[in-house]
């Protein structure tokens, strides 16, 4: 799940945040903070990397790591991913 609330006692766009849910937390992410929202075509594994890196995959012509909080994505990486980009 995502979607943009605005934060609590904030106005315009510096009081949005970006409500996201790993596992069964729910999580805000200032939206200054937010590069892009965008769904991975193909995740790269990369050897001997930590468990909480899934891998790389291409943004806009840029690679980017793919990390997963929790540690424990079984999915499939050719399976598209929606993924939070964050600068």
């Amino acid at each position: 799940m995502l979607g943009l609330a605005p934060r609590a006692g904030g106005g315009g766009m510096s009081g949005l945040v970006l409500i996201a849910t790993i596992g069964e937390q729910h999580i805000a992410i200032d939206a200054t903070r937010i590069d892009a929202v965008v769904d991975l075509q193909r995740i790269t594994p990369v050897p001997r990397a930590p468990r909480h890196v899934l891998g790389l995959s291409a943004v806009r012509s840029r690679v980017v790591t793919v990390i997963d909080p929790l540690g424990d994505w079984r999915g499939d990486r050719q399976t598209p991913l929606r993924a939070v980009v964050i600068e």
